[in-house]
């Protein structure tokens, strides 16, 4: 969770951006762990 004062620090968006590319990063990996047959085709 971030603090209050963060919507005052331009840093806090790009690190909101690169964590939520990280976590689409691990979402589509765990897709291909519970599917494994999608990296077969």
């Amino acid at each position: 969770m971030h603090s209050n004062g963060v919507q005052l620090n331009p840093y806090c968006k790009i690190h909101e951006k690169i964590n939520t590319e990280i976590n689409n990063r691990n979402l589509i990996y765990f897709e291909f762990l519970n599917h494994p047959d999608l990296i077969n085709n």
